[in-house]
């Protein structure tokens, strides 16, 4: 699970910074930044239930073939609508670099998920 964890992460994490642009890097987020996210998504019901029904489609990515573009393009479209619905300070999360501590804090609210 950590690792699909990651890799999921790490998909929803590079690909707005690399919508952005291209020749700048990431911006870093603090560790308190991203403890303040998680607290106010693990505080906030529906904000769960959001990070839980994003981390399924984490997981769909992980089964599609690279044949299967409109599948890829329905994940797409439903992880950006869940982002934005987790709200401003989690997409800004989202598109900067952290660190393994802060991926960790991540990990820990997935692993609240029900299976």
């Amino acid at each position: 699970m950590h690792l699909r964890f990651v890799a999921a992460f790490a998909l929803l994490v590079t690909t707005p910074a690399i919508a952005q642009n291209q020749n700048q890097p990431a911006p870093k987020a603090s560790k308190a930044d991203v403890q303040k996210v998680v607290d106010s998504i693990k505080n906030d019901k529906a904000k769960m239930d959001q990070y839980c029904a994003l981390q399924k489609i984490h997981e769909q990515y992980g089964t599609l073939s690279e044949k299967d573009e409109k599948k890829a393009a329905e994940l797409d479209k439903a992880e950006e609508q869940a982002t934005k619905k987790l709200g401003a300070d989690f997409g800004r999360i989202a598109s900067s670099d952290i660190d393994d501590e802060s991926v960790a804090l991540f990990d820990a609210l997935a692993n609240s998920c029900p299976k």
